[in-house]
């Protein structure tokens, strides 16, 4: 057979020459081969150069996102094309492509005559002339078109200076070719695509066997964002699951784009396409993210060109995101968001499931917790074996730096256990417990308070301790009443949520009853203390010599009563007594005998100078202290008063800044009104033995008076 008649466009039969004819056989068997594209394409060009006559030739094909042209095939001459890319915005070649609706031939430029279509000029653009072999003198465009649109095309070149001149017949038969090849093409990406998808659903099914698995949720955060990258090959990916304080997100290790931390924090209602998946949950896809309104770029992203965002969903609610971004334009398409979602499932699904085992895995570990601390404390009476007891078992549930017990004594608190504060904190300390409304507001109203920022905390911002970021407190509960306050804190921001609220709210009545009862055992035993030290100063109070009773006094006094420096003056001796441990410095003794003389001063109105007075100093305690005292900032003065006269005064110092008991007060003023009574005593009996030594003489000078007096009255009478 050496012609075949046909006609493509009118249907009429025309005369096709045999060796045309098979040509276009050859192409078809190729076509349908199981060469790669590629090959195909390079048969297509080799082809068509033989029905044109066309010295050389190219293949490009669109890219996915249709916003690039790759060269796929060429002839020997042009080899070196293979691979280059050009931006479709910088291409005529590439623009015509795409505006085309159908596959014939067209000359789309010659050094005669300019381009046969208005929308090119007659010169290529830049880009477009790499594609030009030297000599050309005009190029031959034979679009792909597909039934989704435009493959990409066929570019023929020519040397000849007038330009093709193309038979009816070999225009006819490249159109065919064209249309064939475009229908592989085609095919081969629909089947590249469904490959790929059923990959990915593979690797979907993959990471869910490997999620299942896992029990941790930190693991399964960080799994999947590297599997995104690795396996599916996407430029950027994250997961982040909602929480109270917002989205927390995680970034893959290795393969992120992102500046900073691979995990961190983004508020809820803050913009962009990650929050607002989050509230809304849907899917929402940007194929341009610089004409999406909902787009915010990340740090170290602003190259994204195109974002898919999928929520976590279970149980209609919405738990998480996943996140994937793409520096290409339209880079993603339904497969990506089917897959996405599938993923999406059964990562929600692991999420919860890992939520559920680290919960009851949490719940019985503060049960156990919580059981062997009431095996432990329930032995103790001490209240600071309680605290420090109470405050190892916690460290294994909760994370903090800083611990502080205090107990409500009247309208005051004492502290009594604190763990992790600096010496710096000492003043914060001080106004957190008597300055600031935390405290009160815990005990008043016996709730919770939870400060997630003290930076930015209006009740905290006057002055707590500075190294605290992150603070919650709790009411310690006895008998349906606070008796103290139970606080921890952290150096980092938001370091505590609700869960934690519980579970040291759980910790704070396992130990309430337990350290009230230790408490009405302490006070029970320093009620004793202080009836004995009361009994035993009153022994010594018997004395009638006013120089030993302070010294007896201050001897018997730390039986009773805590401090570090005591001082007494006594206004009839002129004499000041110190008692001060060995550990207090002399210039801190020194201060509280002035501070003692000016108090003196101002309750009697009589100018006393220490040099004026006799001074005796006791040192007491142990031998060796590890500390020394140079301050004694916490002191109580109370008058030594005979009716409304005062004969002395009595001070006593701490270097702890806890102001002094209802209890202790009590005791001072008890031991200044015995002492007192004494030095009235002692006064009254002195005076008592001076009259008494000095009556046998006044009684004779009284009796020689009275045995005159009568002789004399005789004389006179007589």
């Amino acid at each position: 057979m050496d012609e075949f008649r046909f006609n493509a466009t009118s249907g009429e039969t025309g005369r096709v020459p045999a060796a045309q004819v098979k040509i276009l056989y050859q192409v078809s068997q190729v076509l349908r081969s199981e060469a790669d594209t590629a090959a195909k394409l390079q048969e297509v060009v080799a082809a068509a150069i033989q029905l044109s006559g066309a010295e050389s030739g190219i293949a490009l094909l669109l890219s996915k996102e249709r916003q690039h042209i790759d060269v796929v095939a060429s002839t020997p001459n042009s080899v070196s094309l293979i691979g280059y890319r050009l931006a479709v915005d910088s291409s005529t070649v590439g623009q015509w492509f795409i505006e085309r609706r159908d596959s014939q031939p067209a000359q789309l430029w010659a050094n005669t005559q300019p381009s046969l279509f208005a929308a090119l000029s007659d010169q290529f653009n830049t880009g477009d002339m790499k594609f030009l072999p030297p000599n050309c003198s005009a190029v031959l465009g034979i679009p792909l078109m597909g039934q989704s649109g435009s493959m990409g095309g066929v570019l023929l070149f020519s040397i000849i200076r007038a330009g093709f001149s193309l038979e009816e017949t070999a225009a006819q038969l490249l159109e065919v070719m064209a249309t064939q090849a475009a229908t592989v093409v085609e095919d081969a990406l629909l089947f590249d695509a469904a490959s790929r998808m059923a990959e990915q659903m593979r690797l979907v099914n993959e990471v869910s066997l490997e999620m299942v698995s896992l029990h941790d949720m930190d693991a399964i955060l960080s799994l999947v964002p590297n599997r995104l990258t690795e396996t599916f090959g996407y430029y950027h990916a994250s997961v982040g699951v909602v929480g109270d304080n917002g989205i927390e997100m995680f970034e893959a290790s290795q393969h992120s784009r992102a500046v900073g931390l691979k995990r961190f924090h983004i508020q809820i209602n803050a913009k962009g396409m990650v929050p607002w998946v989050a509230r809304h949950g849907v899917m929402h896809l940007a194929n341009d993210t610089r004409q999406d309104a909902l787009w915010v770029p990340g740090k170290g992203l602003e190259a994204s060109r195109a974002e898919l965002t999928v929520p976590l969903l279970y149980r209609d609610r919405t738990i998480g995101v996943i996140d994937v971004q793409s520096e290409h334009l339209n880079a993603f398409d339904q497969g990506d968001v089917v897959v996405l979602e599938a993923l999406a499932g059964q990562l929600a699904v692991a999420i919860e499931n890992a939520r559920l085992f680290n919960e009851n895995t949490r719940q019985r570990r503060i049960a156990e917790t919580l059981s062997r601390v009431s095996r432990l404390v329930g032995v103790l009476i001490d209240i600071q074996q309680v605290a420090q007891t109470v405050l190892q078992e916690l460290k294994k549930l909760l994370p903090f730096d800083t611990a502080l017990i205090t107990l409500y004594e009247g309208n005051s608190f004492r502290v009594v256990h604190q763990a992790g504060y600096d010496p710096q904190d000492d003043a914060g300390i001080h106004w957190l417990i008597f300055n600031s409304p935390v405290f009160h507001r815990i005990v008043r109203y016996q709730e919770l308070v939870l400060v997630s920022d003290t930076l930015n905390d209006r009740l905290w911002q006057k002055g707590g301790p500075r190294s605290a970021r992150s603070w919650l407190g709790v009411p310690l509960l006895s008998r349906e009443r606070a008796i103290g306050v139970f606080s921890i804190g952290g150096f980092s921001p938001d370091v505590y949520n609700k869960v934690d609220s519980q579970i040291l709210f759980a910790f704070a009545n396992q130990i309430a009853g337990t350290i009230d009862n230790a408490q009405l055992l302490e006070k029970s035993e320093q009620r004793e203390s202080e009836a004995r030290a009361l009994y035993e100063i009153t022994r010594q109070l018997v004395s009638l010599d006013q120089d030993l009773i302070p010294a007896s006094v201050m001897q018997h006094l730390g039986e009773a009563l805590r401090f570090d420096a005591a001082g007494m003056l006594v206004s009839s001796t002129r004499r000041l007594v110190i008692a001060a441990r060995r550990s207090v410095t002399g210039q801190a003794v020194e201060e509280l005998e002035s501070h003692l003389c000016e108090t003196y001063s101002g309750f009697s109105h009589q100018v006393v100078s220490p040099c004026a007075l006799s001074r005796h100093l006791m040192l007491i305690g142990p031998i060796s202290e590890e500390k020394t005292v140079e301050q004694l900032p916490t002191r109580f003065s109370v008058p030594l008063l005979v009716g409304r006269t005062i004969v002395g005064i009595w001070e006593v110092a701490r270097q702890s800044t806890v102001p002094f008991a209802d209890s202790e007060i009590r005791l001072l003023y008890i031991l200044a009104n015995l002492t007192a009574v004494a030095f009235e005593n002692a006064r009254l009996y002195q005076e008592t033995m001076a009259r008494a030594t000095n009556f046998p003489s006044e009684a004779q000078d009284s009796g020689s008076l009275n045995i005159d007096r009568p002789e004399n009255s005789a004389g006179d009478d007589m």
